[in-house]
């Protein structure tokens, strides 16, 4: 924001001034100006500039917030309970603070720190209590006075999770791989130098039939890529072949672990690129046709990282596609596939008419008994999209561009 302009620095008194008006309780006596002044608060809120300034300055809604907690105490005090609208202006608030919160702004939130206190104290909200923790623990975190205090602790917290990891009670067992997780992924020095445990702790709790300890298990597996990507890809793509057993959210679940691996590993992914592709091939063939439909969007996915250098395999994808287009029950994996292929004849261009030779009339054909047929519009679309990419590389096959330099010959 431009503060040399007089407008908005006017719009940043104004709305100071009616912060400090509502705070201060100036017009507590007058219900009609508090009422004018609450309106016009509400509506400066919601200009960007404002926006923008709040978000740099963060102290004027901090002191608006602090008001807020005491009122709220003092109201806890009087009271058995508090009003429903002072709890849900108060929820708003604290939210607001986790929001505006940053690394460098933090020393300005120390100083609400025994309001805060002081609300869990008396505030019988759990929502409110819950709010006000995370706020507590945010500015905590980043105060440096605690940093060495939390160094010491670090490798205690290892122990405690990993102490819960191996606890009987399944809750507890697998909250405790959700915190070694965490640890992994915050860099932890003690988690760090103990990776290949981790990776056994997380392997044997695959085998378990709670669904939360093996999805716990899966994230963890899937935090530990960087360091042992040949045994988590191996592990996790052969899950997926193998869960048919499994409930459907946790095939799906498992498929966004596999794509989130598949991103993380990068340029590095062309090495496992037989391993992935296979995994999603099979879920294509799923009896369920939303994990068809998923594993078919996961396979454009793949592709894209790969940079559409997938190899001999583009034949087979093509025809299990084509397959599904022209003969799932379902409209959610037809459309899928469509725009599957859709996508992978754009990035093919030309190549297409090469790789794709054995199964072109045949391709050409079902996309157009789609696009004339099918009821579903966004499937026809994505039908019109291949049949135009499939016509444009039939065109530039037959009509090639001459080299710079060459004329044309007309006879």
């Amino acid at each position: 924001m431009n503060k040399h302009k007089d407008k908005p620095v006017a719009t940043q008194n104004l709305f100071i001034c009616l912060l400090q008006n509502y705070t201060k309780e100036v017009f507590k006596d007058d219900l009609e100006r508090n009422v004018v002044n609450v309106k016009l608060l509400n509506d400066l809120v919601q200009n960007f500039q404002i926006e923008q300034f709040i978000s740099a300055n963060p102290e004027h809604i901090i002191l608006f917030v602090e008001y807020l907690i005491k009122q709220s105490i003092s109201q806890d005090k009087d009271t058995d309970a508090s009003s429903p609208d002072n709890t849900d202006s108060l929820c708003t608030a604290l939210t607001l603070l986790t929001i505006l919160m940053s690394e460098q702004n933090t020393p300005l939130f120390s100083h609400i720190t025994p309001s805060l206190e002081s609300l869990l104290n008396y505030s019988t909200n759990e929502e409110v209590n819950i709010l006000a923790r995370q706020v507590l623990e945010q500015i905590k975190a980043a105060n440096p006075s605690k940093k060495r205090g939390s160094t010491l602790r670090r490798g205690e917290s290892y122990e405690k999770a990993m102490c819960d990891a191996c606890d009987p009670v399944l809750p507890v067992r697998g909250h405790g791989m959700v915190t070694l997780t965490k640890l992994i992924l915050s860099g932890d020095a003690t988690a760090k130098s103990n990776k290949s445990q981790l990776l056994c702790l997380f392997m044997e709790n695959l085998s378990h039939e709670d669904s939360y300890l093996y999805l716990s298990a899966v994230e963890g597996l899937a935090a530990l890529t960087a360091e042992h990507a040949d045994s988590v890809v191996e592990t996790l793509t052969e899950q997926f072949i193998g869960q048919d057993q499994r409930e459907l959210e946790c095939r799906l679940k498992l498929g966004e672990v596999l794509m989130r691996v598949a991103r993380h590993l990068g340029e590095m992914l062309v090495k496992y690129k037989s391993q992935f592709l296979n995994a999603f091939l099979h879920g294509c063939k799923d009896e369920d046709h939303l994990m068809r439909t998923s594993s078919l969007s996961n396979l454009a996915e793949i592709c894209r990282i790969l940079g559409y250098r997938v190899g001999s395999i583009l034949s087979e994808m093509f025809i299990c596609i084509k397959c599904i287009m022209s003969s799932d029950p379902y409209p959610e994996p037809r459309r899928a596939a469509v725009m599957v292929a859709s996508f992978l004849l754009c990035a093919l261009k030309q190549e297409a008419l090469q790789v794709l030779e054995p199964i072109l009339p045949e391709l050409y054909r079902t996309l157009r008994h789609i696009y004339d047929h099918d009821l579903d519009d966004r499937t026809r679309l994505h039908a019109q999209l291949a049949l135009e990419q499939l016509n444009a590389a039939v065109k530039a096959f037959l009509t090639p561009t001459l080299p710079a330099g060459f004329s044309t010959l007309r006879l």
